[in-house]
C-alpha cells in the first residue's frame, strides 16, 4: 500500500460517523437502570462508606439530550451534571474500592457496581459522553503551540497567574459573607473531590516514559500524595466534612465532575499521558493559588466549624502544590523523553485543564453568590410571582405533590425557575450544611445551572415550579 492510501484509508477511518444518537439515549437508559444510580433517599445526602452508591436521578433521561457538545456558557447545564456523573462511575469501575466496614448491602452494591454488564454499557455510551462533556475545549483553550520546554514554562507561569486571581476572588468572597461555614465546607468537599486522583500525579504518568535515571531529578511535591486526602480530611478533622471516597457524591458541582473526568480519562489513555503530567501541572498550580489564598483564613476571619474545615482544605491544596522550579523541571523531562511532540501535548493537557479550572471558578463564585444571598432570591422571587399574578402572565409551570421524606436528589435546571410553596413543608438546599425550611406561601428564586435539592417534611407537600424567561425576569426580577 502506498503512503497516499494509506493516508486516505486513515482519513476515512477517523471521519466514520458515530453510532446514533438514538442507540446511544438506549444505552444509556438501560446504563441507569442499574439500582445503584436511583434516585437518592433522605438518608443518603452523604453515603457513608459506600463508594458504590451513586445517584444519578436516571428518571431525568427524557429531559436530556448528548448528541450534541456542551459549550461554555451551558456548561452546567442538566445534561453536563448527569453526564459527569456517568463518566465518574464508568472511569472509577475501572479501579478497586473496599468499603472500610463491609455490610451483606454494601457486597451487593460492590456486585452491581462492577457488573460485567453494567461495565459493558459503561465502556459503550463513554465515548459519546466524553465527546458531549468535553467538546467544546478544543474552541476554549489558549491556543498557544510551544515546542521547548522553556515555551511551557511560560505557559504555566500565565496559569498560576490565573489562578492566584481566581483564588482571591473567591477568598474575598468567602469573607465577606455571613454563611462561611457552607462556603468553606463547599470548598473542602470540592477539594477532596479532585485530590481522589491520587496514582495520577506526574510522577507516576512519567515513569511509564522514562527509566528511573531519568526519574531522579523530578520533584515528588507534585500532585497530591497518596494519603493526603485521608489526612487532610479524615477523621473528623474538618469541622463536619469526613473523608471517605465519594461520601459526598451528591454535593460535587458540574465543573469539580469535569476536573476529576479529565483527570480519570487521560489516565486511563496511554496515548493521553503528557496530556495528563500538563493537566497535573495545572492542578498543582490551582492548589498553590488556593492555598496561598486561604491558608491566613482560620486565623483572621474565619472561626468554629469553618476554621476546622478551612484548614482541612488547606491541608489537602498544600500538598498538591508545587513551586516554580519544579514545575520547570517536570517541563524539561517531558522535553527529554518527548521531544517536540510531546512539550506540545503537555501543553495542551495544560491548557485542556486551564479552560475547566476558569469555568470551575466561575461556578463556584456563582454558586457560593447564591448561598450567600439567599433572602435576596426570595424577595426576587415574590417580586416575580407578584407580577405573574398582577398582570395575568402565562408562564409554563410545573406542579409537583410529593410524600413526606421524599427526597430530590442534587440537580440543575436548565431554565431560571421558582419555587413556590401551596401546602406542606420542604427542607431546601443549595450546599452541603446548611438547609432553608419552607412552609405555604414561601418561595424562591432557583437561578438555571445551580446545583439544589430538597425533602419534604410533612406528610404531604404541593409546589409549584413557574419557569421564568428571560424577558420576564429583565422586566420584573
Amino acid at each position: 500500500m502506498t503512503p497516499l492510501k494509506d493516508m486516505q484509508l486513515k482519513e476515512k477511518t477517523l471521519t466514520m460517523p458515530p453510532i446514533g444518537g438514538e442507540i446511544m439515549q438506549e444505552a444509556i437508559a438501560s446504563y441507569l437502570a442499574n439500582p445503584i444510580f436511583r434516585a437518592a433517599r433522605y438518608e443518603e445526602l452523604v453515603l457513608d462508606d459506600n463508594p458504590y452508591r451513586r445517584p444519578v436521578r436516571p428518571d431525568d433521561i427524557g429531559l436530556v439530550d448528548f448528541s450534541a457538545p456542551l459549550t461554555r456558557a451551558n456548561f452546567a447545564q442538566l445534561s453536563g451534571l448527569m453526564g459527569h456523573r456517568m463518566l465518574l462511575n464508568i472511569y472509577d469501575c475501572g479501579k478497586l474500592f473496599l468499603p472500610q466496614q463491609p455490610t451483606p448491602q454494601k457486597w451487593r452494591d460492590f456486585e452491581q457496581f462492577y457488573a460485567e454488564g453494567s461495565r459493558f454499557l459503561g465502556d459503550l455510551i463513554r465515548p459519546y459522553l466524553q465527546a458531549h462533556l468535553f467538546g467544546f475545549l478544543a474552541g476554549e483553550a489558549r491556543q498557544e503551540d510551544a515546542r521547548t520546554a522553556a515555551g511551557a514554562s511560560a505557559l504555566v507561569s500565565e496559569i498560576a497567574a490565573d489562578r492566584h486571581r481566581c483564588a482571591d476572588e473567591l477568598r474575598d468572597l468567602v469573607r465577606s459573607s455571613l454563611s462561611q461555614d457552607a462556603m468553606i465546607g463547599m470548598l473542602s468537599i470540592q477539594a477532596a473531590a479532585t485530590s481522589l486522583n491520587t496514582s495520577t500525579q506526574p510522577t507516576s504518568a512519567l515513569h511509564r516514559l522514562a527509566s528511573a535515571g531519568r526519574q531522579a531529578g523530578l520533584p515528588a511535591a507534585l500532585g497530591v500524595t497518596g494519603t493526603a486526602h485521608r489526612q487532610a480530611l479524615g477523621d473528623g478533622r474538618s469541622g463536619e466534612i469526613k473523608y471517605e471516597p465519594h461520601s459526598y457524591y451528591q454535593y460535587y458541582l458540574p465543573s469539580t465532575l469535569a476536573l476529576m473526568n479529565y483527570i480519570n480519562g487521560a489516565a486511563q489513555d496511554p496515548g493521553q499521558v503528557f496530556a495528563l503530567v500538563g493537566a497535573l501541572v495545572a492542578q498543582s498550580a490551582e492548589a498553590a493559588a488556593m492555598r496561598a489564598a486561604l491558608e491566613p483564613a482560620p486565623a483572621e476571619r474565619l472561626g468554629g466549624a469553618a476554621a476546622a474545615a478551612a484548614a482541612g482544605a488547606i491541608s489537602v491544596w498544600h500538598q498538591g502544590s508545587a513551586g516554580g522550579p519544579a514545575y520547570d523541571s517536570v517541563a524539561g523531562l517531558v522535553e527529554q523523553v518527548g521531544g517536540e511532540f510531546a512539550v506540545r501535548e503537555f501543553c495542551r493537557g495544560m491548557a485542556d485543564y486551564a479552560v475547566l479550572l476558569d469555568v470551575h471558578h466561575e461556578e463556584r463564585m456563582r454558586q457560593f453568590s447564591w448561598i450567600n444571598a439567599m433572602p435576596e432570591y426570595v424577595a426576587k422571587a415574590r417580586r416575580l410571582q407578584g407580577a405573574i399574578r398582577e398582570h395575568g402572565i402565562e408562564v409554563d409551570l410545573d406542579t409537583f405533590i410529593e410524600s413526606c421524606e421524599e427526597c430530590s436528589t442534587t440537580h440543575v435546571h436548565d431554565e431560571d425557575r421558582l419555587l413556590v410553596i401551596e401546602s406542606g413543608e420542604m427542607e431546601f438546599w443549595n450546599c452541603f450544611g446548611m438547609s432553608h425550611k419552607f412552609r405555604p406561601g414561601d418561595m424562591a428564586f432557583i437561578p438555571r445551572h445551580h446545583l439544589h435539592g430538597s425533602v419534604v417534611l410533612s406528610g404531604e407537600c404541593v409546589y409549584h415550579q413557574p419557569v421564568i424567561t428571560q424577558e420576564l425576569n429583565q422586566r420584573f426580577g
